[in-house]
């Protein structure tokens, strides 16, 4: 026979129960979100996926800095044009938005050369940190957090602890107990800090010094500079050659903040498999992944022997800059325990040009069906989406269209890639804008040279082609015979 029969509401026995469980009901809510925090890959809160780094000796990163690529020009006839200059290591360029850029080597433009490539970074020293001349209490040191658009640069911090110079390192694990190292990471409340080590990985540093750091800052992101931005030449470089222009062709793609929660899972998930050390071809990939401003990465493999990797930039329809690119070798020569040579190239930009015959269903206007077809497209083929050396099949472009709800039916009339112009003399991109090609019969290279009064010349490598003093305008029609 039951022991309760009344089981409404009012009666003591059924009050207990449901007493009982709720309590079981929020200390399982309590578990359950315990549980969870405790998985990378279910983690929601920034501290937990911190924590989980550690246990893999991965530390947040701090922002990276935009690195781009400048050409300085002269004109050989005149004044200057046989001048040979040095052009100073951190010698700082301005680009219109008024954020500085700093020449990353030293570099000398020899005389009867129109051209130079410079390598420049988006940062600053900054000297004025609240922390200089207060003194040291012992354990981790918390950074200046109120910059303004700035940010601290992760590498480049300079830490003096009265009269001892500490040295920044990425990790503790080949540090001795007297090393005088230093990390900086982001602790679990999103804060720029310095770490030191315990004693025996890394020395403990004495309290009651005075500090005195510096560091880089710079704007992360925002520092991802559009072309056409870097066109203010410094006066020290005027002043010896007053033709001299330069400009930036290519978009600025490896700017990061600090590193965000969904990076941060998925660098860590990479650092659990590699440990930093290339083992094996994946690791390649992979370890550059890890590299701030790096997005993707793409092996090949050459007579089983020479390694090729081509990058793309963090963000943006980019080229990979010089100064990335020397980060990536440098960091794979350091790590790298395989056999082979691993040459690094950076990723091209292929331009796909499309043209499409659509009808859309009734119910829908041909803006939004426009507009329709040209997100799908977007997230499925740009560069910011795309992998590195992806097919792009027109089946696959029919069943992406065909699918969306607006579009009834379509045809697709012309599919092909545009070539991509590579500057010779000048600092300016070349943009074709192709609107309608047919296919050709053969293949030739051509050298394209622009007057300054409105006028180019065009000429063959091959075949012995050329025009001379073709006026500038919309519709151009050349006929190479020879070719």
């Amino acid at each position: 026979r039951p022991l309760i029969t009344d089981l409404s509401e009012g009666n003591i026995f059924v009050i207990i129960l449901s007493l009982f469980a709720a309590i079981a009901e929020v200390l399982h809510y309590y578990i359950d979100n315990i549980a969870r925090e405790a998985f990378l890959t279910t983690s929601r809160k920034y501290s937990s996926v911190v924590n989980q780094g550690l246990l893999v000796d991965y530390h947040a990163h701090l922002a990276n800095p935009a690195t781009v690529d400048i050409i300085l020009s002269r004109e050989l006839s005149g004044a200057g044009s046989g001048a040979k200059i040095n052009i100073p290591k951190g010698l700082v360029f301005t680009d219109i938005l008024g954020n500085n850029w700093e020449n990353t080597q030293d570099f000398k433009w020899d005389n009867n050369s129109s051209n130079c490539i410079l390598s420049l970074v988006q940062h600053e020293l900054y000297t004025q940190s609240s922390l200089n001349d207060t003194i040291y209490l012992g354990g981790s040191i918390v950074l200046d957090n109120n910059l303004g658009e700035n940010m601290i640069e992760h590498k480049g911090v300079q830490l003096t602890l009265g009269t001892e110079v500490w040295n920044q390192v990425d990790t503790f694990a080949y540090s001795k107990p007297t090393d005088k190292h230093f990390m900086v990471t982001i602790d679990d409340t999103d804060t720029p800090t310095i770490v030191f080590g315990d004693g025996k990985f890394g020395k403990i540093p004495e309290p009651s010094q005075k500090i005195k750091v510096y560091f880089y800052i710079t704007k992360g992101e925002k520092g991802n500079i559009v072309s056409n931005s870097i066109t203010n030449v410094p006066s020290t470089i005027l002043d010896l050659v007053p033709t001299a222009t330069c400009n930036n062709p290519h978009s600025a793609g490896d700017g990061k903040d600090y590193e965000d929660i969904e990076l941060l899972r998925s660098h860590i998930a990479i650092q659990a498999r590699t440990m930093g050390i290339l083992v094996t071809r994946k690791d390649v990939v992979d370890c550059i992944k890890l590299i701030p401003g790096v997005k993707d990465a793409k092996l090949e493999e050459i007579d089983n022997r020479k390694l090729n990797v081509y990058v793309s930039p963090s963000t943006g329809d980019t080229v990979v800059s010089s100064a990335l690119l020397f980060k990536i070798s440098t960091t794979l020569q350091d790590k790298n325990m395989l056999a082979n040579r691993i040459n690094v190239y950076p990723a091209g930009v292929s331009k796909i040009h499309l043209s499409l015959d659509i009808t859309g269903k009734p119910s829908y206007k041909n803006s939004q069906i426009y507009n329709d077809v040209l997100m799908a497209l977007y997230e499925a083929y740009s560069g910011g989406k795309s992998k590195i050396g992806g097919n792009i099949r027109i089946s696959d472009i029919y069943a992406l269209l065909d699918n969306l709800p607006s579009v009834d039916y379509l045809y697709i009339k012309k599919f092909f890639v545009s070539p991509w112009p590579k500057i010779i003399k000048g600092n300016s991109q070349l943009d074709l804008v192709l609107n309608d090609v047919e296919k050709a019969t053969g293949v030739m290279t051509y050298i394209l040279t622009i007057g300054s009064n409105n006028t180019f010349n065009l000429r063959s490598t091959s075949g012995n082609f050329f025009t001379e003093n073709q006026r500038i305008s919309n519709n151009i029609l050349i006929e190479d015979t020879k070719n």
